[in-house]
């Protein structure tokens, strides 16, 4: 009879397991899924949905470990230049705990690409092209180092 001890003992390994897992990588011609934002996933928008749907791209976008810290940083910092610095803590808070990789939502980070993406890089400029193909009149600008 399984623990509860052996139970999450069994959960971690699985987890782990999965977060190691390398990526099935797609190759430099398959785009990523069209773009979408859905605002603050899971928390009421506000007057800082702008935050969140900029957040959205660079989920959509993914890349390295340190670009999704970058990301949810800068969430963070929007949403409490709009004078909401509790509710961008709990903002913060959620993305990164519940916005890795490797768990199968729809709001993961590199959430544009097949799940099994996680922290590899998108090919360079996949993010920018296939963002303006699906948004042309978009006002949403290319980050510096070509990738968005």
């Amino acid at each position: 009879m399984w623990t509860l001890r052996g139970a999450i003992f069994l959960l971690v390994i699985s987890l782990v397991a999965c977060a190691v897992q390398p990526a099935a990588r797609q190759s430099e011609t398959q785009w990523p899924k069209p773009f979408h934002a859905d605002g603050c996933t899971g928390f009421p928008d506000g007057d800082y949905r702008d935050c969140c749907d900029t957040h959205d791209r660079d989920y959509w976008c993914g890349g390295a470990r340190v670009e999704r810290l970058q990301a949810d940083l800068e969430l963070r910092q929007c949403v409490a230049a709009k004078g909401r610095a509790l509710r961008s803590a709990l903002i913060y808070r959620g993305v990164r705990i519940g916005g890795v990789p490797w768990l199968p939502t729809s709001w993961r980070w590199g959430f544009g690409w097949r799940f099994g993406h996680g922290y590899s890089a998108p090919p360079k400029g996949a993010c920018m092209v296939a963002q303006h193909e699906a948004m042309p009149d978009s006002s949403i600008q290319a980050s510096g180092d070509g990738r968005r």
